[in-house]
């Protein structure tokens, strides 16, 4: 599911109660969007989902360092790592 670009917080955390979404998703282009990709992870614990959904955040910018920045459970710089990383989720 795509929801789209500029989608605040509050909208992820409908989908994945919605969906059950095992899996959540947030890409980047430009290092500006980290600190509403943490919103997302933050606004997805507030909620209370976050022990049922990984996160992973890509796009050629994310590292390590990002991703403890955020909270999320994973990062990826290609496609392939990110569908690797689901994969092992829904194994």
């Amino acid at each position: 599911m795509d929801l789209g670009v500029d989608v605040p917080a509050e909208k992820f955390v409908d989908a994945v109660r919605e969906t059950g979404a095992k899996v959540l998703g947030l890409s980047a282009l430009l290092n500006s969007t980290y600190p509403e990709m943490k919103g997302v992870v933050d606004a997805i614990t507030e909620a209370g989902l976050r022990d049922q959904v990984q996160i992973i955040i890509g796009g050629t910018i994310c590292s390590e360092t990002v991703r403890q920045y955020t909270g999320a459970d994973a990062f990826a710089t290609d496609a392939q790592t990110g569908v690797n990383f689901c994969k092992r989720v829904y194994a």
